[in-house]
């Protein structure tokens, strides 16, 4: 029971602060299935799953995908609209 309460407060945490737009807006969020933060003994086929999961993350976020929804990083494009 207090371990369903504690994975209930972080996980709100965590929500709350991705809701701010200027921390989802430089956030890499990365499909890690069904593996949790707390699994320790990962499968070879899970290690290779989370590594090339972040791995098109890390592209998409950074490179873009050629549309306008996602553009690429762009940090002054960041800071003039999230920093004034």
């Amino acid at each position: 029971m207090g371990l369903a309460i504690l994975n209930t407060l972080t996980g709100f945490y965590d929500r709350m602060h991705l809701g701010d737009a200027s921390v989802a807006d430089r956030t890499i969020f990365v499909d890690t299935g069904r593996v949790k933060s707390t699994d320790f003994d990962l499968t070879e086929e899970n290690q290779d799953m989370l590594y090339e999961n972040g791995r098109a993350a890390a592209k998409l976020f950074l490179d873009g995908d050629g549309t306008d929804k996602h553009t690429g990083w762009n940090f002054e494009h960041y800071v003039a609209t999230h920093r004034s």
